[in-house]
């Protein structure tokens, strides 16, 4: 019987956790990212109860949301805390998407060294993964980013 109640309980909270991913996801789509940032950080918060992918997605996307409001500070520091939980995980895709976005933080901040290095970072888990559509789309961002930067003509 306590066997049930513990199941029960994992379940609960599970569901809990996922209705927090679900809701701050959907205040992403509708751009409220402080609102989202909120609903992330509870997952953080409560990193005990949440799975590893929903932990690292949480500090992606919070960063994202930082990214979208202007704040690349706080935005780099969330994808640098995505990045190790990425990494344990073996998630290519993830890490792949990651390192994109701190290379797009770091052209917003106008280092482009930086950011040429994490696009090299992202390119290569792209690579890894015969991802074609990611890799053009990083090719083309990386292209953008240089030609606005007057780097190529």
């Amino acid at each position: 019987m306590k066997a049930i109640y513990t199941t029960i309980a994992v379940l609960l909270l599970f569901k809990a956790q996922t209705q927090s991913t679900y809701i701050a996801d959907s205040l992403v789509g509708v751009k409220q990212f402080s609102k989202a940032i909120d609903e992330y950080n509870k997952i953080i918060a409560n990193k005990n109860r949440a799975t590893a992918i929903d932990l690292a997605n949480a500090y992606l996307r919070k960063g994202v949301c930082y990214f979208e409001s202007g704040n690349t500070n706080a935005a780099l520091q969330s994808y640098f805390d995505a990045l190790p939980l990425f990494e344990k995980l073996g998630t290519a895709e993830r890490m792949a998407a990651t390192y994109s976005n701190i290379a797009n933080a770091y052209y917003k901040k106008s280092d482009a060294e930086l950011a040429s290095k994490y696009w090299e970072l992202s390119y290569n888990f792209a690579n890894q993964l015969k991802d074609s559509v990611r890799l053009f789309k990083l090719i083309i961002e990386q292209g953008l980013h240089l030609f606005n930067s007057g780097k190529v003509n």
